[in-house]
This record gives structure tokens, C-alpha cells and sequence, in this order.
């Protein structure tokens, strides 16, 4: 056997294992950053259309509803509520169980007085869903000259559980996904 012969099989005994062991190294990380991507896909997906859905409630019901008596309101804010929530469930699966969608409309507070005048709550939050939320807003967060100058605010928020995909929980927990999906749109 030629010593460059002999010298070539030697070297290759040596590394024999090498490739088998930077396998196992690699595949656990190229794993996670498989879940890491799917996750984070998932996460911003659901949270787009928590959005979208806050968006489009905000603007229904300033569409349909701001200009109506305020006796008429709660007649006119709950079927769109109800369809919106029936529509949601469509795209966000198990809303009408743990999602919400919650609405306020402000007013400026002319009999007050004031300048500008303070504002007012018009009916007290509408909501809609199974779960538990309530609204961030009250009318002392809202800026009495905004509200003084467009007449009519509408707040849209939309809440829903997020539940991860991925089966591996104690990651998920290590990456600090958010609990619930919230969304809010002031017209």
C-alpha cells in the first residue's frame, strides 16, 4: 500500500463520527428556530386581524350610530356588534367564546360648560363576546379639545386570547408572547 494510500485511509477513520456529531448539534437549533418563525408568523397574523376587527367595528358603528339619538344607541351599536362578533369567529377561532369587542362613544359635555368642555361618556361601553375584558378608556383619558372639535369620539377595542401553536410551552414561555391580543381604534 502507497504511504499517500495508507495516510488517506488513516485520516478518515479519524473523522469518521465528526459530521454525525455536528449534526446533533445543529438540528436542536435549527428546531427552535423553526418554531421560533412559525410562532412569531402566528402571532403576527392573529394580531393583524385583531386589528383589522378593531378597525372595522370603530368604524361601523361611528358610521352607522354616531349621528343617532342617544335613546336609539344601544339599538343600533348591538347588531353590529353581534355581526362583527359572528364575523370574527370566522377568522379568530373560539371569539365568541373568550374574544371581545367593546365600543364607547364620547361627547363634548356642553351643559357643563366649560372651554373646552369636559367630556362624556354618551352610553356606557358596549360589549360583545365571552370573555371577560373591559375597557382601557374612560372619558377623563380623552383630550376635551379633540372631542370639542370633531363632536363624536369612537373608541373600538377588540381583545382576543392568544394560544400559542407550538406544543413546546416551556419555550414559549422563555419567549414572552403576549397573553391576550388587544387592539384599539379612535375615530
Amino acid at each position: 500500500m502507497s504511504p499517500l494510500l495508507s495516510k488517506l485511509k488513516k485520516n478518515c477513520l479519524d473523522t469518521c463520527g465528526q459530521s454525525t456529531v455536528e449534526f446533533a448539534f445543529i438540528i436542536p437549533v435549527l428546531f427552535i428556530f423553526f418554531y421560533a418563525v412559525l410562532e412569531f408568523s402566528h402571532l403576527f397574523i392573529e394580531q393583524q386581524r385583531v386589528s383589522a376587527l378593531s378597525r372595522e367595528t370603530t368604524n361601523a358603528v361611528f358610521r352607522d350610530c354616531s349621528s343617532q339619538n342617544p335613546a336609539n344607541l344601544n339599538a343600533c351599536i348591538q347588531p353590529i356588534l353581534d355581526e362583527l362578533r359572528d364575523k370574527a369567529t370566522n377568522i379568530l377561532p373560539g371569539f365568541d367564546s373568550s374574544g371581545n369587542l367593546i365600543v364607547s362613544l364620547y361627547v363634548p359635555d356642553t351643559v357643563a360648560g366649560g372651554d373646552p368642555p369636559p367630556v362624556k361618556s354618551l352610553t356606557p361601553p358596549k360589549k360583545t363576546g365571552g370573555g371577560n375584558a373591559v375597557t382601557r378608556y374612560t372619558a377623563g383619558d380623552l383630550d376635551p379639545r379633540i372631542v370639542s372639535d370633531l363632536g363624536v369620539v369612537v373608541i373600538g377595542e377588540a381583545f382576543y386570547p392568544y394560544s400559542p401553536l407550538t406544543p413546546i410551552k416551556q419555550l414559549i414561555s422563555l419567549l414572552s408572547l403576549p397573553g391576550v391580543l388587544y387592539e384599539n381604534t379612535i375615530y
